[in-house]
């Protein structure tokens, strides 16, 4: 770039400066420049001062007086930036003026590849939405979203499981789907044109978002669509095989520790650090010492001697502190039975809690299941009644669905939780009986159980996961008979 040029940038930006539109507070109060320049803004230094190269190729900061040329790829980002932040809003006035400007356009995406049609229909804009598909934005181009909820649960996914999976691409009309935005998916669909037949790369349809966040009324409205199932399998699959492979490492990991490692302290470098090396050591030096020994033996006979002339004394002593430790001994184990006796009523109290959160489980997940049971019987009578009018025979299949679930699973859920709070109970017991002792036991405990169990609890999330697997294969089998399916 030459310097002429530079000087001219340069006094542009001084100019802005000077104006201060850009730091105005009110985001309307945009710089008026031709299109096609690129201002500096000394006013946001912190946007700017980022570790970018620029077009010369040093790196980037804020503009000084005189610079030769501005870092083009940071005023972009700030562009960007207010552009989003505008849409985010709905602001509208701010919008017109940086499209009219040239500031942005509808196409801009922000750095991390998101479009602003998706940034509108994040923020439910419909009117937003029109603008800047009347502005020339494409309704049919991808971008970068995050995944909502429904989808997250329905890969069988935490935040705990790869945080850059997380981020997605979509259409505007894939995200307004997955969010239950009726008004601007008929928007995209009847006004705009936007095909519903598009894939994402992770194998989402419209459709299939729609169903998986239970928008019914989305899904009747979408046109049945078919395709993307081995993608989507693919995803959630993936999911799995990183738990199991997750779940064998430890396996791995556990059965060398106490398979090898252990061993290999007991057997070897005990041997060795306690036994080997002293004994080696040993003789080394007394081979380097040979010449003194025998004045160590003299010396070592003379203590001898000693220590037996004072052996009677000795004894004495040690006999009063073996009497004063049996006398201390008896002492803390009376103590110690005394307030295991006083403390046995309030852990008794706290065991009888527990018997009876667990009675009054059962009790509620045994209502459970006659309530799913009536409801059952109540919806076949009433579609055979009917003559399957007004209630349909899926109706009655997913009520035997429920009161089959009721049984299957959320009676033995039930009961499972209530019998993991036996261990928060038995700390409680020991805390109540011992105290501090307790505490330290308990967690004796604890330690011993997690050592115990952690294979199988591993070989479980293996087992957990192919079954997983298995069971999303199944479901989308069932998704290509019914594309509708919910």
């Amino acid at each position: 770039m030459s310097n002429e040029k530079g000087v001219d940038i340069a006094a542009k930006n001084d100019e802005i400066a000077s104006s201060s539109k850009l730091g105005a507070k009110n985001s309307h109060d945009l710089p008026q420049y031709t299109k096609g320049e690129a201002p500096t803004y000394k006013e946001r230094d912190t946007t700017v001062r980022m570790n970018v190269p620029d077009i010369e190729g040093s790196s980037s900061g804020p503009a000084r007086s005189g610079s030769p040329a501005p870092n083009y790829r940071a005023v972009s980002i700030l562009r960007s930036n207010e552009f989003f932040t505008a849409i985010h809003n709905g602001d509208h006035e701010s919008i017109n003026a940086m499209l009219g400007t040239g500031y942005a356009s509808a196409g801009t995406k922000n750095y991390l590849g998101k479009t602003p049609l998706l940034a509108a229909v994040e923020g439910g804009h419909i009117n937003t939405v029109r603008l800047l598909l009347e502005k020339g934005a494409d309704p049919n181009e991808f971008g970068m979203t995050w995944e909502t909820p429904a989808e997250m649960e329905r890969t069988w996914r935490t935040w705990d499981d790869y945080h850059d999976t997380s981020y997605v691409s979509r259409t505007p009309l894939q995200l307004a789907a997955a969010q239950g935005n009726i008004a601007i998916v008929k928007l995209l669909m009847e006004t705009y044109a936007a095909d519903d037949k598009l894939i994402a790369p992770d194998g989402e349809l419209a459709l299939r978002l729609a169903a998986a966040g239970g928008h019914r009324e989305i899904v009747a409205y979408l046109p049945a669509r078919r395709g993307g199932g081995f993608r989507r399998w693919k995803k959630r699959h993936s999911v799995a095989v990183a738990r199991m492979k997750y779940a064998a490492k430890g396996i791995g990991q556990f059965a060398e520790f106490f398979a090898w490692k252990v061993p290999r302290f007991f057997v070897w470098s005990i041997p060795k650090h306690v036994l080997v090396i002293p004994v080696v050591e040993g003789v080394k030096w007394l081979h380097r010492h040979r010449a003194e020994i025998p004045r160590m033996i003299l010396g070592a006979v003379g203590c001898l001697l000693g220590a037996i002339k004072g052996f009677p004394v000795a004894l004495f002593y040690v006999t009063k502190g073996l009497v004063s430790c049996m006398a201390h001994l008896t002492f803390w184990l009376c103590k110690g039975i005394v307030k295991t006796i006083a403390g046995v009523p309030k852990a008794t109290g706290l065991a009888l809690q527990w018997m009876f959160k667990g009675v009054k489980t059962l009790l509620k997940a045994i209502w459970s299941i006659i309530n799913r049971l009536v409801s059952f019987l109540h919806t076949a009578i009433v579609a055979v009644a009917t003559f399957f009018k007004t209630v349909t025979l899926k109706d009655v299949w997913r009520g035997f669905v429920a009161f089959v679930r009721a049984v299957v699973v959320d009676l033995p859920t039930m009961l499972w939780g209530w019998a993991r709070k036996f261990g928060h109970t038995a700390v409680k017991m020991l805390d109540a009986i011992w105290g501090f002792t307790g505490q330290v036991i308990a967690c004796l405990f604890y330690i011993l159980a997690s050592v115990v169990t952690f294979v199988p609890r591993e070989l479980w999330e293996i087992l957990v996961s192919v079954f997983k697997s298995l069971g999303f294969a199944c479901k989308e089998f069932m998704i290509f008979l019914n594309p509708k399916r919910v």
